[in-house]
Parts: C-alpha cells; structure tokens; sequence
C-alpha cells in the first residue's frame, strides 16, 4: 500500500522543546508547566504570530555519508530543477 497525500498530520522532532521555545519569545515561558499539568489538548492564543515553514526533501544525507532517496510524489522537485 503506498499512502501518497498528507492527511494534514506533520511529526515534528523534540516537540516539547519546539513549545517551550515557541512560549519564551512569546514571553509565555510560565505556561508550560500549568497547560502540562492539565493533561489533556489545549488552545493558547500566542502574543506575536510566528512564521511556519516545511520542508520538503526527496533526499537527504545520513550520519555515515550516504544519500537516501525518495520518490518526488508531491511534485515538488519541478519547480526546483527549473531552475537548473
């Protein structure tokens, strides 16, 4: 089975750390602990908007040396190798 379109889920690596930087620019940084304690989802309407980019790779170096590949499903790569 091959699952080609997001379903709008991104992982993001150190979440916890993503929120706690995202709350001490926003001066937020006390927050933390009280929304962790609350155990369950919460909403928190952030001072300043924040830019939020992704990246989309098709291939990428790992630790020793080699280069792995992936398909282009999405269509990405087009509009990057035009400009080649």
């Amino acid at each position: 089975m091959v699952r080609t379109f997001s379903s709008g889920c991104t992982r993001v690596k150190n979440i916890d750390e993503l929120i706690k930087s995202i709350l001490a620019s926003q001066g937020m940084s006390g927050r933390v602990r009280a929304l962790q304690q609350l155990g369950d989802t919460s909403k928190l309407i952030l001072h300043k908007k924040i830019p939020l980019y992704f990246a989309y790779f098709t291939a990428w170096p790992e630790k020793n040396g080699r280069v792995r590949f992936r398909e282009n499903i999405y269509r990405l790569d087009d509009a990057l190798l035009a400009k080649f």
